[in-house]
């Protein structure tokens, strides 16, 4: 398989696999043991590169431990990071009513501190790779290294990254 660099030195495969298939959005859903058989095969052929929907051990043992306290996986997800700390303020997306009221709802997920301990092992039990966000959208997000500060200074150093896009001024008409 042909490979490319990303970034400073992570070598992928030339072509990714994208596995959304797999778990959500394209139904129907293969069985988890061909799941696991396509992706070995996968590999096997030199694929390096998968975009995924989910982390997928983090997402079955997540859905896995919601099922046994009748509760969605977001919902366990949201009132785990609601638990963290108090100024942590999740924005989750969503475009259907169903789901906006669910996540809504995990704002009063009351689980007990064995359970939130219990989450903290499922995410401790697997390493996430890589950075959130590219250097340059790293940049766009850090107030301290923006050559400019709010919106204005976003958009300016936007319009220099990418000179060639058509980048509105973001001001209100």
């Amino acid at each position: 398989m042909i490979k490319r660099i990303l970034g400073k030195d992570l070598e992928v495969s030339a072509i990714g696999l994208g596995c959304m298939g797999l778990s959500q959005s394209y139904p129907p859903f293969p069985k988890k043991e061909e799941e696991i058989r396509f992706l070995r095969r996968a590999v096997e052929m030199g694929q390096t590169f998968f975009d995924t929907s989910e982390a997928y051990a983090v997402g079955e043992a997540v859905t896995e431990f919601a099922e046994k306290h009748s509760l969605a996986a977001a919902q366990v997800a949201l009132a785990w990071l609601l638990h963290q700390k108090s100024f942590i303020v999740p924005i989750p997306g969503t475009k259907t009513e169903s789901r906006l009221q669910e996540n809504m709802s995990a704002a009063y997920v009351d689980l007990s501190d064995e359970d939130y301990k219990e989450v903290d092992r499922i995410i401790d039990g697997h390493t996430v790779i890589g950075a959130r966000y590219s250097e340059t959208t790293e940049r766009l997000t850090d107030s301290a290294t923006s050559s400019s500060t709010g919106i204005e200074g976003s958009i300016k150093e936007l319009k220099e990254t990418y000179p060639d896009m058509n980048i509105a001024d973001g001001k209100r008409i």
